[in-house]
């Protein structure tokens, strides 16, 4: 599946208090007809992320009043599925502690500005592809569990519940154990669920 195809009709919910940082977002996926919604605060981010359920969250972290560290850790404590959807912390900071932190809130990958519109575009397809996996196999934490990928076909997991790692390829995620809680609506469709609790390889 090519990249037009994965983010054809995706959902995107963009939350800046820079609106020329949104308008440029916005100009990046027009050509994939992906709908954004864009809101300018944490609050204005966290009602749309429940009325309106989008697929991917695109977030700058320096934000005023409430910054995007907090926002992450309430989407993650909402009750409904969509408080697992994939997130992307957009920061100005590129070190490791930056992107740690990231992580540890609830962020999905860290993005660093100013970005490339093609390495935006490459995040949020393999986010895509990546949301298929997203229960630990070891614990069954209904946290998003992998934090980066080496490659389209291979991702690196952890669990921020029991600290499990490893690196999988995408056909060998599913039987590790990894399915998907958060449905892409006919994106994911075919896909072969695995069982939870099968063993895990020890090799991608």
């Amino acid at each position: 599946m090519d990249t037009s195809q994965l983010l054809d009709g995706l959902r995107v919910l963009v939350v800046d208090d820079d609106t020329d940082n949104l308008d440029l977002i916005k100009v990046i996926f027009e050509e994939y007809n992906v709908q954004v919604t864009a809101v300018t605060s944490a609050g204005e981010a966290l009602e749309a992320i429940t009325q309106l359920k989008p697929n991917i969250l695109i977030s700058d972290v320096a934000m005023p009043d409430e910054d995007g560290y907090s926002l992450i850790q309430k989407v993650r404590n909402l009750a409904a599925a969509v408080s697992q959807i994939p997130a992307i912390a957009l920061t100005a900071h590129a070190s490791e502690e930056a992107g740690a932190l990231a992580l540890d809130a609830g962020f999905s990958i860290r993005l660093v500005k100013p970005f490339d519109p093609d390495d935006l575009i490459t995040v949020v397809s393999k986010l895509v592809l990546i949301a298929q996996y997203d229960l630990c196999p070891v614990c069954s934490n209904k946290q998003l569990s992998f934090i980066e990928w080496e490659s389209l076909n291979k991702i690196r997991f952890h669990c921020r519940t029991c600290k499990w790692n490893e690196s999988y390829g995408l056909d060998k995620a599913k039987v590790a154990g990894f399915i998907n809680r958060y449905h892409f609506k006919n994106k994911m469709d075919g896909l072969n669920k695995p069982i939870l609790g099968e063993p895990l390889k020890n090799n991608a």
